[in-house]
Parts: structure tokens; C-alpha cells; sequence
């Protein structure tokens, strides 16, 4: 039985790609990672990967048959006339509103359709590590999909209340 569907951004998908890092840092935000994962999957949530987090891991990190193997335990979400429009909604929303940040453009566009792509499907919340990209796009459509942090430090989650 499913305790809910969450949304894995490529933050999470490229601590999955490495071994263990020698790095103190690197090595606490990657054991967060696994922690948070192993615990969403323990609660029998359903890791859901959406299609444009493929395309920008792909864009940064040309290592998809490494995560392939490694992604038997999630399923791969469409990004489908309807995660467009809602895309197109976030995207006006912020644009309109004057919300800007200091990520490029590109990046911009992959976390709108990430967020979209979690608004479509239901989604409870997005797991990731970036701390900087899904708020205003949630915000801009008043959705209640939570963020959630992978806590490097705890290697638990850090969550980001809903609005009211």
C-alpha cells in the first residue's frame, strides 16, 4: 500500500550517481541522500522521477545507463499536456510577479517543469537538495506540494511547511 507519491529532482539523482565521496561535505550531503531515500521507501512512498529531471540530469552528466541501473525503484512520470499547461501557468505567474533569481535560465525552465511535472500528478512533495528553485513556482500556482530538503548534516529530512 502506498503512503504517497514524491517527486525526485535531479539534485537527488546525482548523489546517486556517485560512489562514496572522499570529500567530508560531499560525503554528509550524500549519506543524507541515501538516508532520505531509504526512508521514504521504508514508509512505502512512491519515488517518482519526472521525465524533464531525466533530460537535465542527461544535459549536465551524460551517465544515464549508470543511472539506470540504479533506478529500479522509481518510475519515470510523463511531462504531458497537462503538466504543460500547468508549467505555462508557473512560468507567466513568476514572470509577471517579477520573481527572479540568480539561476540561468535553462535551469529555470528544468525546475518549472520538475514542479509542474509534481503538480500534475499529485504529487505530496519534491525531494531535493537545491534550495533556491521550486518555491516560487509551487507558490505561483498556490499548490500544496511540500519541499522537501535531503539534510546532509542530519541525514534526515528537512521539510518546508505548506502555506496556508
Amino acid at each position: 500500500m502506498s503512503k504517497g507519491l514524491v517527486v525526485v529532482d535531479s539534485s537527488v539523482l546525482i548523489f546517486l550517481l556517485e560512489s562514496e565521496p572522499a570529500d567530508t561535505t560531499r560525503r554528509r550531503r550524500w549519506l543524507g541522500v541515501q538516508s532520505c531515500l531509504e526512508g521514504l521507501e521504508r514508509e512505502g512512498t512512491d519515488l517518482v522521477i519526472p521525465a524533464p529531471a531525466v533530460a537535465e540530469l542527461e544535459s549536465v552528466s551524460p551517465q544515464l545507463d549508470a543511472l539506470a541501473k540504479r533506478m529500479y525503484r522509481f518510475e519515470v512520470r510523463a511531462f504531458d499536456v497537462q503538466a504543460a499547461l500547468v508549467a505555462g501557468r508557473m512560468l507567466r505567474a513568476t514572470v509577471s510577479a517579477g520573481v527572479r533569481g540568480d539561476e540561468s535560465k535553462v535551469r529555470v525552465k528544468y525546475d518549472a517543469l520538475i514542479a509542474a511535472t509534481a503538480v500534475r500528478w499529485g504529487a505530496e512533495a519534491i525531494v531535493t537538495t537545491d534550495t533556491r528553485g521550486f518555491a516560487k513556482y509551487l507558490d505561483a500556482v498556490q499548490s500544496q506540494v511540500e519541499i522537501r530538503f535531503a539534510d546532509g548534516a542530519k541525514g534526515q529530512l528537512a521539510m518546508m511547511p505548506k502555506k496556508q
